[in-house]
């Protein structure tokens, strides 16, 4: 999984902005860590194309923001909140 921004959470408190997150694990495991998430969601349009044999959609992105009990980043790095 990729997240292209976000911010660290340390003992309860907003700490540090973190960019080009590469998320390491397994989906459901992520999944069932969610403690929280905003009611927000931003959409980033045109990030790419769906090709399938003749057929091109332009598809974009997006998700609200979520609060993770753990997850491990990309280079070993693990953040726990």
């Amino acid at each position: 999984m990729y997240a292209l921004s976000g911010t660290a959470i340390e003992n309860g408190m907003l700490t540090y902005p973190v960019t080009d997150l590469v998320l390491h694990g397994r989906l459901d495991e992520a999944l069932m860590s969610i403690r929280g998430f905003t009611e927000y969601l931003r959409l980033d349009s045109g990030r790419g194309w769906c090709k399938k044999r003749a057929q091109i959609v332009p598809v974009s992105v997006g998700m609200p923001s979520l609060l993770l009990n753990s997850m491990v980043l990309g280079q070993g790095l693990s953040l726990t909140s």
